[in-house]
């Protein structure tokens, strides 16, 4: 499965996030274990960083859905 088809500047902009969580405990965190699902899963990096950013805007807007109703 490949979500991120060489989308450079998404790559690129994972990349600047890698790079930032050298001087982020809770980033290097982050990124570390979703490093770790991505192999355990068989996916890309890149793609499992983009499955957890769409998971996230869908459940905002869900959470703006319901405040509306």
């Amino acid at each position: 499965m490949t979500l991120v088809r060489n989308d450079e500047e998404f790559c690129k902009m994972i990349d600047e996030l890698v790079c930032l969580s050298e001087n982020d405990q809770e980033l290097h965190d982050g990124i570390a274990w979703l490093d770790k699902k991505s192999k355990e899963l068989g996916i890309s990096f890149y793609d499992m960083f983009f499955l957890v950013l769409q998971r996230h805007v869908a459940g905002e807007k869900a959470k703006e859905w319901l405040a509306k109703k």
